[in-house]
C-alpha cells in the first residue's frame, strides 16, 4: 500500500452526514455525475471503481477521488462511438443509436432490431424525462441483457466499466432522491464539451454531421446539441457563439453550409434564431467570419445565396425588423469589391441588386418613407458611417445602370404614397401628428 496523501472527509453515500456539514447532497451528486462524464468524454481516462468508499466530500463541498487501483483509458476510436451515441441520444434517434451500439460490439450483429428498439424508445425516453417513468440502470441492464444474452457476444470491458460505475453512482442518489435521473444531468453537460471540442485533429461534431448529410439533419444536430447545452449553463453560453462559428466555417462544413443555405432560403427562419439566440457573437467569431467572407470558398458560398431567385423572399423579413443580434464591423463596400471586382462579375453585382429592387417579395418599397429616411440621415450623420469618397464612383456607376433609376424611383413613390394614405401618420422629426 502507497499510502501519499491523508483525506478528510465523508462517503458519497452518507448522506446525513454531509447534510449535517451543510452541504446539498443533491449538488454534490451533480458535480460528482459532470466529473464523470468529464473524464469520459474530455480526458478520456476515468476511474473505474467509483463506488462509495473511493468517494469523499470534504467539509469545504469538494469531491475527492481514491484509490486508482482501477482506472480506464478511452482510446480515439471508442471516444467517437461514444459520442455519436450520446448525440443520438440528444436527437432521441434510437434506430440510429441502436445501430451505434452494434458498430461499437456492444449488440451482437444477428439480435433483431425490432426485439430491442422498445426498449430504447420507452427507456430513453423516460430517463430524458420525456415520460413520468424511471428506471434504474440495474433495470435498464436487466431488460436489455434478457434479449442480448440469448445471441453469442463479448461485452467489451471498457463498456462494463462505464455501465457499472454510472450505476453504482446513480443508486446512492437514488436511494436519496427517487426522482434523480443520470442523464439529465449528464447530457447537458456533454453537449456543452462536444461544442468545446471543435479543432482540426479530432471535430466531433464535424464528423457526425458530415455522416448525416445524406438525411439532411445536420442543422437539427447542431441545434439539438446548442438546446442542450445551453440548459447545462445559461449564462455561459456566450463562448458557444464562438464554437457555432467554427464550426460553420470548419473546411470540412461544407456540407453542413449547403443545408443551412437551403433551409434558410426554404423559409425555415426558426432555425436560425434557435441557432443565433441572444448572444453576442466576440471580436474573434467576427474576424473568422470576416476571414471567411473574404476566402474563395466565402465568396462562392454567399454569391450563390444572393442569386438564388429564393433570397428577396428570405431577406425581407430581416429588413423589416428581424435581425440577427450581431454587430458587424465589416466595411461592406470592401467586401462587394471584393466578391464582385470590375468587368462582368460586377455587372453581375448589379443584376442582383436590379432583381432584388424588382421583387414584389423584396420590402424595398415599404421601407421609404419621409420619417424612416429623414431619421436615417440623421443617424449617418451623428455615427460618421456616411458612404466616404472613394466609394461613390461606385454608387454613381450602379445609378447609371440601364433600369436601376426608374427602379428606385418606383419605391420611393410606393413608399411615400404607401404613408401618406394612412389615416394617421407619424410625425416626421418628433413634430405633431399629421392627420
Amino acid at each position: 500500500v502507497l499510502a501519499q496523501e491523508r483525506i478528510y472527509g465523508y462517503r458519497f453515500d452518507d448522506e446525513h452526514a454531509i447534510r449535517a456539514a451543510g452541504i446539498d447532497y443533491i449538488e454534490i451528486a451533480e458535480v460528482v455525475i459532470r466529473a464523470f462524464t468529464k473524464q469520459v468524454f474530455e480526458d478520456c481516462f476515468f476511474h473505474a471503481d467509483s463506488h462509495p468508499g473511493n468517494l469523499f466530500v470534504t467539509p469545504e463541498g469538494n469531491v475527492v477521488y481514491l484509490d486508482f487501483g482501477m482506472v480506464e483509458e478511452i482510446d480515439p476510436a471508442f471516444q467517437a462511438q461514444l459520442v455519436e451515441m450520446f448525440i443520438h441520444v440528444i436527437q432521441q434517434d434510437w434506430p440510429a443509436f441502436l445501430e451505434d451500439m452494434v458498430n461499437a460490439g456492444i449488440v451482437p450483429a444477428e439480435t433483431p432490431r425490432e426485439a430491442l428498439l422498445p426498449i430504447f424508445t420507452d427507456v430513453w425516453a423516460a430517463q430524458l424525462g420525456f415520460t413520468d417513468k424511471r428506471y434504474t440502470l440495474q433495470e435498464v441492464s436487466d431488460r436489455f441483457y434478457a434479449i442480448v444474452r440469448q445471441y453469442p457476444f463479448r461485452l467489451p470491458e471498457r463498456f462494463l466499466f462505464l455501465t457499472r460505475t454510472s450505476a453504482s453512482l446513480e443508486g446512492v442518489v437514488y436511494r436519496a432522491d427517487p426522482s434523480f435521473k443520470f442523464l439529465p444531468i449528464a447530457l447537458p453537460f456533454f453537449a456543452k464539451l462536444v461544442l468545446s471540442r471543435i479543432d482540426v485533429e479530432n471535430p466531433w461534431i464535424i464528423q457526425d454531421m458530415l455522416r448525416a448529410a445524406k438525411d439532411g439533419v445536420m442543422l437539427d444536430r447542431l441545434s439539438g446539441l446548442l438546446r442542450m447545452a445551453m440548459a447545462d449553463e445559461p449564462e455561459a453560453m456566450g463562448a458557444v457563439a464562438d464554437k457555432l462559428v467554427e464550426v460553420a466555417l470548419h473546411p470540412k462544413a461544407g456540407p453542413l453550409r449547403e443545408e443551412l443555405k437551403n433551409r434558410l432560403l426554404g423559409g425555415d427562419l426558426a432555425l436560425m434564431e434557435t441557432l443565433l439566440p441572444s448572444f453576442r457573437l466576440s471580436a474573434k467569431a467576427l474576424s473568422m467570419i470576416e476571414a471567411f467572407l473574404v476566402s474563395p470558398t466565402g465568396r462562392t458560398w454567399i454569391v450563390g445565396l444572393l442569386e438564388d431567385p429564393r433570397f428577396p423572399a428570405f431577406a425581407g423579413p430581416f429588413l423589416k425588423g428581424r435581425r440577427v443580434t450581431a454587430e458587424l464591423p465589416l466595411d461592406l463596400i470592401a467586401l462587394f469589391l471584393h466578391w464582385f471586382p470590375a468587368g462582368a462579375e460586377r455587372q453581375r453585382a448589379y443584376a442582383i441588386i436590379q432583381r432584388l429592387l424588382a421583387s414584389p417579395e423584396f420590402p424595398w418599397s415599404t421601407m421609404v418613407d419621409p420619417r424612416h429616411q429623414l431619421q436615417q440621415l440623421q443617424n449617418l450623420q451623428l455615427s460618421g458611417t456616411v458612404p466616404r469618397a472613394e466609394h461613390l464612383p461606385l454608387l454613381l456607376e450602379f445609378l447609371g445602370q440601364r433600369g436601376t433609376l426608374p427602379l428606385l424611383a418606383k419605391g420611393v413613390i410606393k413608399g411615400w404614397s404607401d404613408r401618406f394614405r394612412e389615416r394617421v401618420t407619424k410625425p416626421l422629426l418628433g413634430g405633431p401628428e399629421l392627420a
